[in-house]
């Protein structure tokens, strides 16, 4: 007998396949057959076409099977389960940006450049800048580039790598009084550089608040400076007039643009203006403001000020500040004033709904009686929750995402009109419709983790711990249970003396909650903000999603200032009181219950512990049995429980011994403890802090959002066989 080893025959044939010379005559003849048939099936059909070309999708070929080398198999399972790539910290990066402007028949037209690399291997959103820029033209590695809109911001569709953002803008010069000008809003780049090349030589130039550097060469004057990107920068020059050498000085000019935050409250408008000066020809050494009527100064201050005074010149006021020395060039001054409404509108909550409605009320302006050129900008604000209506004579009503960066800085409610002026004289007045607050929560327990232990002889001891935030209330009014009492009150980690109403209840005395620094993220490794919670939530879902918010953005939000309310930390309130002692027989009920608090609880998570002899066959009341808490049991109770489980053989055997102690010497020991127990209480005087025995079986409770009610549970048990 012959053996015949075949390899390689195809997947239809078995490696190593073992074949006798008896058969190998009707072998040979279906192998014969069977290449037969695959010459056949193999022939080109006149109907189907091949595909060859290499970038065609491969053919579907059912119930087939690929034999590639384990180590090929395994380097792409490895890369299958490889990490994914961590996110960088940013979407992108800006190069300095660079804006070049030449000015000719009061256009100025514009060329920025700009390189920005992006990190993200996935297409991003680079912002632009506002989107009444004046963009003409957008190009990419001078490619025709997709350009979006979002909230009035510009931004271009940019993939992975390093690309050269190149764009052509155009600006409206506005000529007034002599004094060319116009605005330029530039790429949120971190460095930005302008260079303007205007008409003309002998120019009294300004650019912004920047040291620009004035150069002339032929016909034309070039002034550059450097800038933060997001800003508008504002260029203007006017012609230096030719004097003789024994001509007086040429009077100052100055230009100002005035920035006001206007917030209407229930007893008046408070104000904050900015003052931004732009000094030409000469120095000055003091600034004249005209103050509206009824108008109350309550500060002014900037880098230039050495002093304010208030001066009346007919029935005019002016607020006359003094500058610490001549001053040319940009300046910034701030002055914040207020104007009360009248006692009617004051009172008007008293006289009844018809009269919350208030009449129209002037919102107080500044003017500037000794500038070239004033214009200005005008956010309303309204921290309560009045409905408000607004009017402009000789402003223009814009979108408040057009104001300037700085009003939105300064407010602290979301602006509700803005408004903007290009001449003195413009007014503003609004209306306002009061409406009555609504009382609110003021104090909150996030969590309440109980402990309740029950002695072979029925007692029972509780230990409650709510993780408190308070704002404002004073005490939180426990309704004990009956036959209750209050052995131990501790409030953040410090003793606290109980006191007792008239009515009988328990008043815990309680601290208000201490602010959350917002510069600080982490709190028990979680974020402990609520403002970081919620951006985790958000940076959460983003990544669910696949997708991020471009940066730059101006968001469609409250803007958060360093003066807004901050989140409260959360604090301990601990409580141990004794219930009313019950007979535990070898079978019956316990009825249990907690203190009912005026205080809403989120969570209470209730531990109690029995004796192990005794077996919990049926539980009623307002809470639920569950296997496990929904949250960690981070206190006290389940981790005792947890480490006296481990020595459970110890505790054990002193039960035991416990046990043989004789009927009368536990009852006399009773007693003892109970006439001790009276002695050790005194009345205004700070408690000790108490740890309750923590034995026997643990049974869970738990309860969701507890709200002017007392936590009660019936338990039906009966005694374990021995």
């Amino acid at each position: 007998m012959k053996t015949f080893l075949l390899r390689g025959l195809g997947g239809s044939v078995t490696p190593n396949t073992t074949i006798t010379s008896d058969g190998f005559a009707r072998f040979l003849c279906s192998v014969v057959g069977l290449f037969s048939c695959l010459f056949i099936a193999l022939l080109p059909a006149p109907s189907i076409a091949a595909p060859t070309g290499k970038d065609d999708v491969p053919p579907v070929l059912n119930n087939t099977t690929v034999s590639i080398p384990w180590m090929e198999f395994r380097a792409l399972l490895d890369a299958r389960n490889a990490p994914a790539p961590e996110r960088p910290p940013v979407d992108y990066i800006f190069s300095p940006a660079a804006y070049t402007v030449n000015v000719a028949d009061n256009r100025a037209k514009v060329s920025a450049s700009v390189t920005v690399a992006s990190l993200l291997k996935t297409m991003s959103l680079v912002p632009l800048g506002k989107a009444e820029s004046g963009v003409l033209n957008v190009t990419v590695d001078g490619q025709p580039a997709s350009v979006v809109m979002r909230d009035g911001t510009m931004f271009v569709l940019l993939d992975s790598g390093s690309k050269k953002i190149e764009m052509t803008l155009e600006r409206t010069v506005v000529i007034d009084n002599g004094t060319s000008h116009f605005d330029l809003p530039l790429m949120p780049s971190p460095i930005v550089s302008v260079s303007a090349t205007l008409p003309g030589v002998g120019l009294e130039t300004m650019m912004g608040g920047a040291a620009a550097t004035v150069a002339e060469k032929g016909a034309v004057t070039t002034v550059s400076g450097s800038f933060k990107g997001g800003e508008t920068v504002s260029v203007s020059w006017a012609v230096r007039a030719v004097r003789p050498a024994n001509a007086p000085d040429l009077p100052p000019r100055v230009f100002t643009h005035t920035l006001t935050l206007a917030t209407v409250e229930r007893s008046g408008v408070r104000c904050r203006a900015e003052v931004m000066y732009d000094i030409l020809q000469r120095g000055v050494d003091a600034v004249r403001i005209a103050l509206p009527d009824g108008v109350d100064l309550l500060a002014a201050h900037g880098d230039i000020v050495r002093e304010s005074n208030i001066v009346t010149e007919g029935k005019s006021r002016f607020l006359v500040l003094t500058l610490k020395e001549r001053t040319k060039g940009a300046h910034t001054v701030i002055v914040d004033y207020e104007k009360r409404f009248p006692a009617v509108l004051d009172g008007a909550k008293e006289k009844g709904p018809a009269a919350e409605d208030a009449s129209a009320i002037s919102v107080p302006m500044l003017s500037h009686p000794d500038a070239v050129r004033e214009k200005g900008s005008i956010g309303v604000e309204v921290p309560s929750g009045d409905e408000i209506s607004a009017q402009a004579v000789g402003a223009r009503r814009v979108d408040v995402k057009e104001l300037h960066d700085h009003l939105w800085n300064a407010a602290k409610s979301p602006l509700l009109f803005g408004f903007t002026y290009d001449a003195p004289g413009a007014s503003l007045s609004v209306s306002l419709a009061r409406h009555e607050d609504v009382a609110v929560l003021v104090a909150m327990s996030d969590v309440c983790e109980v402990s309740t232990t029950y002695t072979p002889d029925g007692k029972s001891v509780t230990k409650m711990m709510y993780v408190l935030r308070n704002n404002l209330k004073q005490f939180m009014t426990l309704k004990l249970p009956e036959g209750a009492q209050i052995w131990s009150t501790f409030v953040n980690d410090r003793p606290v003396t109980p006191s007792r109403s008239r009515n009988g209840d328990i008043l815990i005395p309680l601290v208000k909650s201490e602010n959350v620094d917002p510069d600080d993220d982490e709190y028990s490794g979680q974020p402990k903000s609520y403002r970081a919670k919620r951006e985790k939530r958000r940076a959460d879902f983003s990544d669910l999603q696949g997708e991020r918010p471009a940066r730059g953005q101006r968001p469609g939000k409250i803007r958060e200032s360093d003066s807004a309310p901050a989140d409260l930390k959360p604090y301990d309130v601990e409580i141990v009181f004794v219930g009313a002692p019950t007979k535990l027989e070898d079978r019956g009920t316990i009825k249990s219950a907690l203190p009912q608090s005026d205080i809403p609880c989120g969570q209470i998570a209730w531990a109690i512990f029995l004796p192990r002899n005794y077996q919990v066959l049926d539980s009623t009341g307002n809470l639920r049995e569950v296997a496990s808490f929904s949250l960690p049991f981070r206190h006290f109770g389940e981790a005792e429980y947890d480490r006296q489980r481990a020595d459970i053989a110890r505790a054990a055997r002193h039960e035991e011994r416990l046990e043989k102690a004789s009927a009368e010497a536990a009852e006399a020991a009773e007693t003892v403890e109970d006439a001790l127990a009276q002695k050790a209480k005194a009345a205004g005087v700070l408690p000790v802090r108490i740890e309750i025995p923590i034995t026997g079986e643990i049974h869970r409770f738990e309860k969701f959002l507890a709200v002017d009610e007392a936590p009660q549970l019936t338990l039906t048990y009966r005694k374990k066989a021995e």
